[in-house]
């Protein structure tokens, strides 16, 4: 009694499985020490394959529970992202994939390749661009010798503008560049100051020069400047009375160079016809010091 009491006691700790299987336990250690009788044993052995097949069943069955229900627990990649079949990269992929690189990184050949069709572009263009502006905008010119001194010194470079007789007639003092007269030696440019206009009587007295009989004022020269005066050039249309000096016919303009004693213009080769004029010095742009408007 009192084992069976403390059998009772002890089993109220256990779960039924537990007890069931405590009481399996329990039947075949009296088996195994020989409390059953022999004419029962078939039947219990029967009956206890059958209670085993029975237990193994519900063993497994608890097992298959309790695996499925710690596997439900777990949250898997596949639970948050879903099901993504991975499928290969195909060829094609493959190939746009290294095409794209190509594109991002070309070959160094295909850089230069790129550069030199870059640069040639660029090369043209200024060129073509230098000769739209030399032909019809502005021309840089080089000062060959002394004849414009004071003014520009053997050396200098000056900038002419080609558009600004075609936006207004010439004016006394400009500085003019005109291509070279058949009659002179030299077959560069020459520049020159504007003396004398269409029309005009340009002659010397007294070692000054006059317009129509009225002295000229040059600021330009140096004081107490004196000029030799000169017969009738080429290319004047002299009245009769009219011995020295120089009428300027219609379309051309009298030039003298500011270094009067050491300049060949239009006292030796006549007027200049303004056809003849490539444009307007306004500027010297060499050297950076004597950077100045002409």
């Amino acid at each position: 009694m009192d084992g069976e009491t403390k059998n009772e006691g002890s089993d109220e700790g256990f779960t039924d499985t537990e007890k069931w299987a405590q009481e399996v336990l329990e039947r075949a250690k009296n088996r195994s020490e020989g409390s059953f009788d022999t004419e029962n044993t078939p039947l219990e052995d029967d009956s206890e394959s059958k209670i085993k097949d029975v237990d193994e069943l519900e063993v497994s069955q608890i097992h298959d529970q309790a695996e499925e229900s710690f596997r439900g627990s777990i949250v898997t990649l596949e639970d948050i992202e879903g099901e993504q079949p991975i499928t290969p990269l195909s060829l094609d992929v493959d190939e746009k994939s290294s095409n794209s690189n190509n594109d991002f990184f070309p070959s160094v050949a295909k850089r230069t390749r790129k550069s030199v069709v870059e640069w040639t572009i660029v090369l043209v263009g200024a060129i073509g661009l230098a000769l739209i502006i030399k032909a019809f905008l502005f021309q840089a010119y080089y000062i060959p010798s002394p004849s414009m001194n004071p003014t520009l010194l053997e050396g200098d470079r000056i900038l002419v503008n080609k558009l600004s007789y075609d936006l207004h007639s010439v004016n006394r003092g400009d500085l003019i560049v005109f291509s070279t007269p058949e009659k002179t030696e030299s077959s560069d440019d020459l520049i020159k100051r504007v003396i004398g206009l269409p029309g005009e009587f340009v002659t010397v007295e007294d070692g000054r020069i006059e317009i129509d009989g009225g002295l000229l004022l040059e600021p330009y020269l140096p004081l107490q400047t004196e000029i030799n005066s000169f017969s009738s050039p080429i290319n004047c249309v002299n009245r009769p009375e009219e011995s020295a000096g120089c009428r300027v016919p219609a379309d051309h303009v009298f030039v003298m160079g500011d270094n009067r004693s050491n300049s060949r213009d239009s006292r030796f080769f006549g007027p200049v016809p303004t056809e003849d004029i490539e444009g307007r010095a306004f500027i010297r742009i060499w050297p950076f010091g004597d950077f100045k408007r002409l």
